[in-house]
């Protein structure tokens, strides 16, 4: 073994614990293995929220929506023909949204209508783990069309299953002021009211059938406002962007992340600001490390003195500290890192840590190990360690024989 490693490892298993230093080496250790181990825990917890809010989201969404880039309309028979020839997309179809007024006696909310085709809208996975009041059901009983509602829209209403609601187009109202004529809309029946716990959908979704909604919003013949397309694997969504834009350059192609970046833009800064707070753990510990060191080389002058005067280089001063800081780092990240992956596995396995169901929407606290986060975290305590023994190796190294030697 290197004799520089052999005296830094005979230093740092000597341990004398009625020494000042002593306890501030075994302080830092402590305090780099739980910042380790908290960053590691809470990052994962991010990334099992992130992973359940995608989840919720995509359950709804499409992996990917065709829109116009100017206008309000597209031909989607032409856009379905092409979309064809990709053999990753599993489903496409067109949908038609426009805004409404729905009203019930005298309350009125102005709300997104989503018209689609019964053998899509059947395919809609959300609603298979939404709650539903009523019946899951768009499909028109001869002249009556059949609506289906958020929860927070049938809340502001005062609406139930069964009730007789009236919905108005912007194009209908335009009408009536032109012709200065007073237009009632359309009645509709509530077949049913969802509540997917998504607030976006709950407060300002309604769904009707497609042929229904051709007759409410009044598109050009064969056209929808956009054309939403689910892929066999949904990881591949930046991929198949990239052939779909090639395919439609006059046509904006969206995957389910640019329809809710903004959402993620902000998790994404929470976790930013979660692993520089929790950082400064480490930090803090690595000072006491460097501080540590410092006053060893105080301590150790004679000790460095004899070795020099024995022959051992400021080469070999300066790896024997490096070797010590470098050692504690290492041990205390590795540690860390143990714990903190026993407490995410045991949490994704055994689910210690419980959530009411009354209250949320899982049962137990979500948790998601990334390795490539595992890994910015364990290099980054392992430079940073390095980093603090720089200064105190320099300084050992710098030091005169004879002044190292000489004493009071």
């Amino acid at each position: 073994m290197n004799i520089t490693l052999r005296i830094a490892l005979k230093y740092l298993t000597t341990f004398r614990f009625n020494h000042f230093i002593t306890y501030i080496t075994i302080i830092s250790i402590i305090g780099i293995v739980i910042g380790v181990a908290a960053l590691i825990i809470v990052i994962s917890i991010f990334n099992g929220f992130a992973e359940f809010t995608e989840n919720q989201l995509q359950s709804y969404d499409p992996h990917l929506r065709i829109i116009p880039k100017s206008g309000v309309w597209l031909n989607y028979e032409e856009v379905l023909g092409k979309l064809e020839t990709i053999p990753e997309i599993t489903h496409s179809y067109p949908v038609i949204k426009g805004r409404v007024i729905i009203s019930k006696d005298k309350s009125l909310k102005s709300i997104t209508l989503n018209c689609l085709k019964l053998k899509d809208f059947a395919k809609l996975e959300g609603f298979k783990k939404a709650k539903i009041y009523g019946k899951l059901n768009i499909h028109p009983q001869g002249r009556k069309l059949n609506l289906l509602v958020g929860a927070m829209v049938a809340d502001d209403l005062r609406i139930l299953p069964d009730d007789t609601v009236r919905l108005m187009s912007l194009n209908m109202i335009e009408r009536s002021l032109v012709s200065l004529s007073y237009s009632p809309g359309l009645e509709a029946q509530i077949s049913g009211i969802f509540q997917s716990n998504n607030i976006e959908y709950d407060n300002d979704f309604a769904f009707i059938d497609f042929e229904s909604g051709k007759y409410i919003l009044n598109p050009p013949p064969k056209s929808a406002s956009v054309v939403d397309i689910e892929l066999f694997d949904g990881k591949k969504t930046s991929e198949i962007q990239k052939q779909i834009e090639q395919l439609f350059p006059n046509l904006k192609v969206e995957t389910w992340y640019d329809l809710h970046k903004e959402l993620y833009n902000i998790m994404k800064l929470e976790q930013l600001g979660v692993f520089v707070v929790l950082s400064l753990i480490i930090l803090i510990a690595v000072f006491n490390v460097l501080a540590s060191l410092a006053m060893t080389v105080v301590e150790k002058r004679q000790d460095i003195g004899i070795l020099m005067s024995m022959g051992a280089t400021p080469s070999m001063i300066r790896k024997i500290y490096l070797y010590i800081g470098s050692i504690i780092g290492l041990f205390s990240t590795i540690l860390g890192t143990i714990i903190g992956l026993v407490m995410c596995y045991g949490q994704i396995n055994f689910g210690w840590i419980k959530l009411s169901t009354t209250k949320f929407l899982i049962s137990t606290l979500p948790v998601s190990v990334y390795y490539s986060d595992v890994l910015l975290i364990f290099a980054f305590s392992v430079i940073i360690s390095f980093l603090a023994t720089i200064y105190p190796a320099k300084r050992a190294a710098d030091m005169v024989i004879i002044e190292a030697i000489r004493t009071e």
